[in-house]
């Protein structure tokens, strides 16, 4: 799989995209579980909830925002692969990750992605992958 062009994405995008140094982009995605769960392994539940700033995300919201973005942009892959004709709707992640509250599920290492309902943790997908070309 080829890095995309600068036309086949927006703009706003950009700064996203240059961080991935990676050329196969399902083969980072799989590795990012690990990656996650090592860095998760020392964080205790009460330091997942802590804000260092008024107005910042807890750990354990930044986590949500990982997996709200993952469904979305997943549904977003999905509908381009088909030809959707229609427009996709936007979503507000400030107003998603509200309701990643106390109730939610635990950022545990051990438990993480599965634990929070993430689109990867399903693996059926990640069997089912496209032909690269």
């Amino acid at each position: 799989m080829q890095r995309p062009s600068d036309t086949e994405y927006a703009p706003f995008y950009a700064g996203y995209v240059a961080l991935v140094p990676e050329t196969d982009v399902l083969a980072a995605l799989e590795g990012q579980v690990g990656e996650i769960r090592r860095r998760l392994a020392p964080v205790t539940g009460e330091r997942e909830r802590q804000r260092y700033a008024e107005g910042k995300w807890s750990i354990r919201q930044v986590l949500g925002h990982l997996v709200d973005g993952e469904r979305v942009f997943g549904y977003r892959a999905f509908c381009f692969s088909r030809g959707e004709a229609a427009s996709l709707p936007s979503f507000d992640e400030n107003q998603y990750v509200s309701s990643w509250s106390r109730s939610s599920p635990s950022c545990d290492s051990r438990t993480w992605p599965s634990s929070a309902g993430s689109a990867r943790a399903s693996g059926g997908a990640w069997e089912r992958r496209a032909e690269r070309r």
